[in-house]
């Protein structure tokens, strides 16, 4: 390996010293824009990882022409080493382009590496070598994905990463970038490129903005500019700088609670769920605690498959040990009925006692996190974190290597998340590494990764824009697991029933649906849902972003009482002919296959339909 690049080298440089290293499509170096220059050509062979590397090159597609003359105009006579790794289509193979650079690596010192190419996927082999060149002394610069998603290496902290702009005039014109993965935006438009076949066309794009930049750091290294100092001098040379927002006040998932028993507080919708999947909890339950209004007060009460049986207590004579912990579910209608501030109440207590508590809600008073850190107990909840900063990518979003599985409804109170805990547990159980985001406050207690707490008494504070670019970065953190699958489950119905008002439009589900991306999706049905509506959900979901499918309907096997489905508080389990009937009903008009929610040998099924279906799409 040769010596590594110093600075005392550099502020010796010529412009013909200056070695740059393009991987491309090759270049036409007989081409008349090229014909007075020395270009050195090797084309990357092989395919399927068993490469090697050839003298010489043709330009079958010309953008790699293209971009070897636009640097050589604007930095004349550097030395040009080219590797081919496009054929005739411009379709980059991660495999090749870290071959090239590690071939870069081990037998050339080059000043500068022009990748007007990337990927969507972050490789852990691209950054680790990436990496390595920028530690010898090599400069990167790269360009962004002309169609607006995050790309690789553009995005790498060490790499110089361009993007375009239509607000500038000039194409020597730039502007730098604080703040942001973009480090530099440059003029975006049409332009004269010298192509293949020694012809001209007319394009655009941030393949063909990005030599101009490199030729700006090259003719500043000529000038004696140390590679440590030269985005300091890029600043200063643009023609604006743009100081790119940071977002506070972003909602965040919680830290992790950790403990190792706990009583769970109220028995209620929400906290049944934490005895109905006990397995998967992180913790013991030691047992429920309920208000004697309840009347729920010294009942036993067990899991849906009768494996766990736990009893509720009074709350009112709750006496915690030190050391143990509360979790204190959605209390708001009680607090109301009864006149009691019932979560102030406990908090103090929990606070005598030194015990832990998670609340599914946000708590109001900030001073009680205080109280609970400085006795070294943990006060944790679903909360915003006004200290989390969301970085500006100018709009652009992550893209997903891991298969992503959705679950969304038609209305809320369907079952949704414990469709979702069904589906983790049999993942799990089969050996399968899984990701998750939950959308209830109860999801951390599952173990699940992320949560994002929209729907019922929910703390998310975000919309629209910056809501789907934070759920796409949960995303990206989740697919960086290298897990086998992501789950994620939305809150309430998906696409409007009517829009006479603004809270019956579900814009944060599809902010969520969005941001998450899913591959394939699950869709919860009622009995009493209209077909139509059914068939508009599905075509909503598959063409808000054209990649998502809907895979199967699970049906819920409640309908509304007297058939009101409006007032929907009583609820009334279907007959198993109806049900037979309502699946044989959807599946003839929806052409998917239908599974009943909670009913064991249909939950197989359906587990066994998504493995089928992300099997094929291998």
């Amino acid at each position: 390996m040769k010596n590594q690049i110093n600075n005392s080298e550099i502020k010796e440089l010529t412009r013909k010293d200056i070695k740059i290293a393009i991987i491309d499509s090759g270049i036409q170096d007989d081409h008349p824009a090229l014909i007075n220059y020395k270009i050195n050509q090797y084309t990357i062979t092989g395919e399927d990882g068993s490469y090697n590397i050839e003298m010489g090159a043709a330009d079958l597609n010309g953008h790699g022409t293209a971009i070897g003359s636009l640097i050589l105009n604007n930095l004349t006579n550097a030395q040009i080493y080219s590797f081919k790794i496009y054929q005739e289509q411009l379709i980059c193979d991660p495999e090749k382009l870290i071959y090239a650079l590690n071939y870069i690596y081990d037998n050339l010192d080059c000043h500068l590496i022009h990748l007007s190419l990337g990927t969507r996927i972050d490789y852990p082999d691209l950054f680790d070598i990436c990496k390595k060149l920028h530690d010898k002394g090599a400069t990167i610069l790269a360009a962004f994905d002309n169609e607006g998603c995050v790309s690789f290496p553009a995005a790498y902290k060490f790499v110089i990463g361009v993007d375009g702009s239509r607000k500038l005039r000039r194409i020597d014109e730039f502007i730098y970038v604080r703040n942001s993965m973009v480090n530099v935006l440059a003029k975006l438009g049409n332009q004269r490129l010298a192509w293949k076949n020694s012809q001209y066309i007319i394009n655009q794009g941030t393949s063909f903005i990005l030599p101009y930049v490199t030729s700006l750091v090259g003719n500043l290294l000529c000038a004696g500019v140390a590679k440590d100092n030269l985005m300091n001098e890029i600043e200063k040379q643009a023609t604006e700088i743009y100081h790119a927002p940071v977002y506070n006040e972003i909602y965040i998932p919680p830290p992790s609670f950790k403990v190792s028993e706990a009583y769970i507080f109220p028995y209620n919708k929400e906290t049944h769920s934490l005895l109905n999947f006990m397995d998967l909890l992180t913790f013991t339950p030691l047992g429920f605690l309920d208000i004697k209004q309840s009347l729920n007060v010294g009942k036993k009460v067990e899991s849906l498959d009768k494996k766990y049986t736990l009893k509720i207590d009074n709350i009112d004579i709750f006496s915690p040990s030190p050391g143990t912990s509360l979790i204190i579910g959605h209390v708001a209608q009680m607090e109301k009925s009864t006149g009691r501030a019932i979560k102030e109440e406990l908090l103090n207590l929990c606070l005598e006692n030194l015990v832990n508590v998670y609340m599914f809600d946000e708590y109001k008073y900030i001073e009680y996190y205080d109280k609970f850190l400085s006795k070294g107990l943990v006060l944790s909840c679903p909360a915003r974190n006004p200290n989390y900063g969301l970085m500006d990518r100018f709009g652009m979003l992550y893209k997903h290597k891991t298969p992503i599985l959705g679950v969304f409804g038609t209305t809320s109170k369907q079952g949704k998340f414990s469709l979702q805990l069904e589906l983790r547990k049999r993942f799990i159980s089969d050996g399968y590494k899984i990701s998750q985001m939950g959308t209830e406050p109860q999801s951390i207690l599952f173990g699940m990764d992320a949560t994002y707490h929209y729907g019922y008494s929910g703390v998310v504070q975000i919309e629209g824009p910056q809501a789907v670019q934070y759920i796409n970065q949960i995303m990206h953190e989740l697919d960086e697991m290298e897990s086998d699958i992501i789950i994620v489950g939305g809150q309430s119905g998906t696409v409007p029933q009517y829009t006479n008002n603004l809270g019956q439009i579900p814009l944060q589900t599809l902010d969520y649906i969005l941001g998450s991306s899913p591959d394939a999706v699950i869709l919860c049905v009622n009995s009493f849902d209209d077909i139509e509506y059914i068939k508009r959900t599905i075509r909503v979901i598959e063409n808000l972003t054209g990649d998502i499918k809907v895979i199967a309907l699970c049906l819920f096997p409640l309908d509304m009482q007297n058939g009101w489905q409006i007032m929907n508080q009583y609820k009334t389990s279907l007959k198993a002919t109806t049900l037979t009937e309502t699946k044989k009903v959807l599946e003839a008009h929806i052409n998917l296959p239908v599974f009943v929610n909670g009913v064991m040998e249909e939950m197989t099924l359906l587990y066994e339909h998504c493995i089928d279906f992300f099997n094929e799409s291998d």
